[in-house]
């Protein structure tokens, strides 16, 4: 319902559970890679800087140059407190990995984006790279 960042938090999320019966399932095969779909977002006390967009930077200029198709999604959140995470979800025909990272202080925005591209090339290195 609302995102949160540290120190301040404020975050606040509904949760409705319904009864369901789950069968097992085995996933033994990825299938074929899809593409990777990268959500950026940041406090609205950040747009005018452009830290989603520029979260997203890191990403992008590591998937252009392999040549991996993407989807990108910038949001920004009306928080009580500056903040911004990155998640990146590679999508194949039977299954997705994702992966995220918070933006902190000290560290260049763009680096951000970097980082969980790298870990994401990392956990599908047999497909992606």
């Amino acid at each position: 319902m609302k995102r949160g960042y540290c120190p301040a938090g404020g975050a606040k999320a509904e949760t409705i559970i319904f009864p369901a019966k789950i069968n097992n399932i085995t996933l033994t095969e990825r299938g074929r890679f899809k593409k990777v779909f990268i959500i950026s977002g940041a406090s609205i006390l950040l747009k005018e800087k452009k830290v989603a967009e520029r979260q997203a930077m890191g990403v992008k200029e590591i998937l252009r140059k392999l040549k991996i198709p993407f989807e990108e999604k910038i949001e920004y959140y009306e928080t009580f407190c500056k903040g911004s995470q990155i998640c990146l979800i590679a999508e194949f025909e039977k299954t997705i990995i994702g992966i995220n990272n918070l933006g902190r202080l000290g560290k260049k925005i763009e680096d951000i984006g970097t980082e969980a591209t790298l870990e994401l090339l990392k956990e599908g290195k047999s497909v992606l790279a």
